[in-house]
């Protein structure tokens, strides 16, 4: 399977992708508690923004990637998440408000959906039928692999520059940590370069229809 050139970009892609994403998201959600004083729920709520869109953008995405492209949608998705945890880093702090943290979260959510389903499209584009079901568990278990990976790293990047919870010792030490994620998504970003255009994949496999819905509703 890997020797095939859209599959194996589309998996480094889906590593990059949920290491750097999901694991900001939990230092983000960490942020939103010990320094902001939300509650598990409230915290949730607020990261809304972010975890919606993609439910949004994510079938938009799949319907369109056939005429712009797997590249072309997963490479700006992609793009806008790593603009996103920028901006988040060089803006966080111990007093910011919430309300300046909506438009980046929801450029994130945006950036999220857009990678969703077209990256399920490239991985089986070229794949025999019969090769079907290997490769989207392939793909799922990669990404399961990122978001563990992610999670573990950038809480070491935060522990070793000393961070604390508390609202006083949390942020200098997260800043890295989502920086981080930002480095990592936006390499993706250009690895994502070397997919195959796709405006010619067959998007409209079942197995890639139910691989991005799952992806939608576990955001």
């Amino acid at each position: 399977l890997f020797r095939d050139r859209s599959f194996s970009v589309a998996n480094i892609v889906g590593v990059g992708f949920s290491f750097g994403m999901f694991g900001a998201v939990f230092i983000l959600i960490q942020f939103l508690q010990i320094v902001q004083g939300a509650s598990p729920l409230g915290a949730a709520v607020q990261t809304m923004p972010w975890t919606l869109a993609p439910m949004v953008i994510a079938p938009l995405a799949g319907i369109f990637s056939g005429r712009i492209g797997t590249r072309a949608l997963i490479a700006a998705g992609l793009s806008l998440e790593a603009i996103a945890l920028f901006w988040l880093a060089a803006t966080m702090s111990a007093t910011i408000p919430y309300a300046e943290m909506v438009a980046p979260f929801l450029i994130a959510g945006v950036g999220m959906g857009l990678v969703f389903a077209p990256s399920s499209t490239a991985v089986l584009a070229t794949m025999r039928s019969e090769d079907h079901a290997r490769a989207s568990g392939t793909n799922s278990t990669l990404r399961e692999i990122g978001v563990a990976l992610g999670i573990a790293v950038l809480t070491a990047v935060f522990t070793g520059a000393g961070g604390q919870l508390t609202p006083t010792g949390y942020v200098h030490a997260a800043i890295p940590a989502v920086l981080v994620g930002a480095f990592v998504l936006a390499g993706t970003a250009i690895v994502a370069l070397f997919l195959p255009a796709g405006r010619a994949a067959r998007h409209d496999h079942p197995v890639a229809a139910a691989e991005a819905e799952r992806e939608s509703v576990a955001a």
